[in-house]
């Protein structure tokens, strides 16, 4: 099972990184993001989209606040597969938290390019979800990646749509209720 494990000071800046962390970066295209890089830095830049920093800050201050750990269910995809993740978030002494990131599964598919981060983007945005990772539609739906894309597993002659990031209604509401008084 593939776990890793990091740890954040009192103003959410990253202080600690074990190897499995580093590999799970350099796993995942994010090779620059080595332990003498990260140190120090706020977590804040490394979380995609604006309204998961405040989600993620609000559970942060209630797992501080609360002396509790929460457990938030995630879905990491790569181009090959979905993966179905946990991150505990553990109160440390003075202000610190203890964070560990958990596979719990994963289910392989065919290869879906708008996931390669490698891949020619054109000038077209999509939003994904930062948490479940599905789509929003222009009407307002979010689904997943293979309902939502007329061929997920094509590449067009123009080039894949850019990926910006928010957060779904869905995971909105789980986030405030782990982050809920």
């Amino acid at each position: 099972m593939m776990e890793f494990h990091y740890e954040l000071d009192r103003d959410n800046r990253i202080v600690d990184v074990d190897e499995a962390w580093c590999a799970f970066a350099a796993e995942n295209d994010c090779e620059s993001l080595t332990r003498d890089k990260v140190l120090g830095l706020p977590l804040a830049p490394f979380l995609a989209g604006w309204n998961v920093m405040e989600l993620y800050a609000a559970v942060f201050d209630r797992v501080r606040a609360r002396q509790i750990a929460v457990t938030i269910p995630f879905r990491c995809d790569s181009p090959n597969g979905r993966r179905y993740m946990e991150l505990e978030i553990a109160p440390r002494p003075e202000g610190r938290l203890h964070l560990t990131g958990h596979l719990v599964r994963s289910v392989a598919h065919p290869r879906i390019p708008l996931l390669d981060l490698k891949q020619r983007r054109n000038s077209q945005w999509r939003i994904i979800c930062s948490i479940c990772r599905r789509l929003k539609m222009p009407e307002g739906r979010w689904l997943e990646i293979e309902e939502a894309l007329d061929d997920p597993y094509a590449i067009p002659a123009e080039g894949l749509p850019c990926l910006s990031h928010d957060v779904c209604p869905t995971c909105v509401a789980m986030m405030r209720g782990l982050a809920a008084p």
